[in-house]
């Protein structure tokens, strides 16, 4: 075996003892990528969280200084510092719709001077791990500080209205109540997000260490199986190496082939004992010989026909297999060579007994060309020897009397007793049928109940004796089933034959019309077809 052959039929094994090292190290990487992901996202968050916190708390600031001074530098860097929030929910927005909007999350959360970085894990996070626990309750908290920005934009623009049209108006004190109570809310959500993202954050360093320890001690198991396996393999690889011999005696003892091995001279070496039985001779007399000293092997031609795509066609040939003692038997043979370590070659004869075999296709044989039920030809057969017939016959000579036989109460025995009776009374029929005519003559059946007679070589007259012998011969058949007695009567048509130019289907056309017409008639007679005498 060359080193590119023995490679190849060691990879599937390599690969098989290889893979779950593979598998669990690709999940440790995508493990470690997830988990890198989700932190880096969960930072970015926290992140986010500070520039918002800052941005909300810019817009009170500023907010607060517009409301005592009314400076309208205030108010712009008020607007400035809130849009930082509510280009964050701008953000979330866009990606709780169904499909998600991600260039307008992206703008938002770039609008909310988030790091261009982070903004791909900011979406990535929301959209992935949405309903997780620790991330669902900090958006939760997010969500809930929409409604005290919108309190919160709705008293900058009362601020700014009063300022414009009342600059001294006593309502500063309200306002800054007003200002004060909405950054303590929004402090105290922004505090709660805080919060559950950086619990969530320690929940996932807990797993990630308990995943880690576990593909750990995955690898540490893997390793010690394939230690266990390798020297366990290689125990039962030696074990096997020593019984080798023993189990092929065994199994080569045990075959039904016989099995017989030779030395590059053709001198027996081994023989099982089905070659023993085979060739009669036993291995101690039979080692050292030559094999052609035991048999011989002669082509057999088989005289059986196979159906092949509908035709017929005559089957492979075999061998005959003849033993030193003249006696012979059917075989299929097979040698196989074997290379020695020097210069010959060794030979394996395997050879296998088909004398079933045979019989099964002489079975098949006959089956080909009779009914299995009456044992008489069958419809295919029967149409080959009335060809044959109709293709002897000479202008002037005897013609052939073609009988059409239909039992007519058939079905009364088929219906009341069932398909036993029938069967019973159609094997009775033919026997009877068989005994009432010559050696000479055909009778077949075509199927069911019709049976045909083909009578050779004799004139109308004998073939219409002949058919009212077979006639009365039905009617005095009585049939017995179940201890009941059945009257029979038969209607049979007979066509006279003399040209050799009719066909086989114009034969039996002639025949069967004319058994028609006798059932027409009121059964139980002959109908003679004069109107297709050739």
């Amino acid at each position: 075996m060359s080193t590119a052959a023995q490679s190849n039929s060691l990879t599937p094994p390599l690969v098989a003892l290889v893979a779950p090292f593979v598998a669990v190290v690709l999940f440790q990487a995508a493990l470690a990528w997830v988990s890198l992901e989700v932190l880096s996202a969960a930072r970015a968050y926290i992140a986010g969280e500070g520039l918002w916190t800052k941005g909300q708390k810019n817009a009170i600031y500023f907010l607060d200084l517009y409301n005592q001074s009314g400076d309208p530098q205030y108010y712009i860097q008020y607007r400035s510092a809130i849009a930082i929030p509510l280009s964050d929910r701008v953000a979330r927005l866009a990606l709780e719709k169904s499909p998600p909007d991600i260039s307008a999350a992206r703008n938002g959360f770039l609008g909310g001077a988030n790091h261009t970085d982070d903004v791909d894990g900011l979406i990535w996070l929301f959209r992935y791990f949405r309903h997780i626990p620790y991330f669902d309750r900090s958006v939760s908290y997010w969500i809930a500080s929409d409604s005290i920005l919108d309190e919160l934009l709705t008293l900058g623009e009362s601020i700014r209205a009063r300022i414009e049209h009342a600059p001294s108006s006593p309502d500063t004190d309200l306002a800054k109540t007003q200002i004060d109570d909405i950054d303590r809310r929004l402090t105290l959500l922004a505090t709660a997000f805080s919060e559950s993202l950086g619990e969530g954050s320690r929940a996932l360093k807990e797993f990630l260490i308990a995943a880690n320890f576990t593909v750990a001690f995955i690898l540490i198991a893997l390793t010690v199986w394939w230690s266990r396996h390798f020297l366990r393999q290689r125990h039962m690889f030696e074990e096997a190496l020593r019984r080798e011999k023993e189990r092929a005696q065994i199994m080569l003892a045990s075959l039904a082939e016989a099995v017989i091995s030779t030395d590059p001279g053709g001198r027996v070496l081994y023989m099982n004992p089905a070659a023993e039985r085979l060739v009669r001779i036993p291995t101690r007399q039979a080692a050292g010989l030559e094999l052609s000293s035991l048999f011989s092997a002669e082509p057999q031609q088989s005289e059986h026909m196979a159906i092949s795509g509908g035709s017929w066609s005559e089957s492979p040939p075999s061998q005959l297999l003849v033993r030193a003692d003249g006696t012979s038997v059917p075989v299929a043979m097979a040698t196989t060579p074997l290379p020695t370590d020097g210069n010959g070659v060794c030979n394996v004869i395997v050879i296998r007994d088909t004398t079933k075999e045979q019989d099964f296709l002489n079975r098949l044989t006959w089956l080909a060309s009779h009914d299995e039920l009456t044992e008489l030809p069958n419809r295919r057969q029967f149409e080959q020897m009335l060809s044959v017939a109709i293709a002897q016959l000479e202008s002037g000579a005897k013609g052939h009397a073609l009988m059409f036989f239909d039992l007519d109460q058939f079905k009364v025995v088929n219906d009341t007793c069932g398909h036993a009776a029938g069967d019973q009374l159609l094997r009775q029929m033919a026997l009877m049928l068989r005994s009432q005519i010559r050696e000479t003559d055909v009778l077949a059946r075509l199927g069911g109940d019709e049976f045909v007679v083909l009578v050779l070589n004799c004139d109308v007259d004998i073939a219409a004796r002949i058919a009212e012998k077979l006639r009365r011969s039905v009617e005095q058949l009585n049939f017995t089933w179940d201890s009941r007695q059945f009257k029979l009567s038969a209607s049979i048509g007979l066509a006279y034959l003399l040209d050799r130019n009719a066909t086989i289907q114009e034969a039996l056309h002639a025949a069967d019309v004319a058994c028609y017409r006798a059932k027409e008639s009121g059964r139980n007679r002959i109908q003679v077809n004069h109107a297709t005498e050739c």
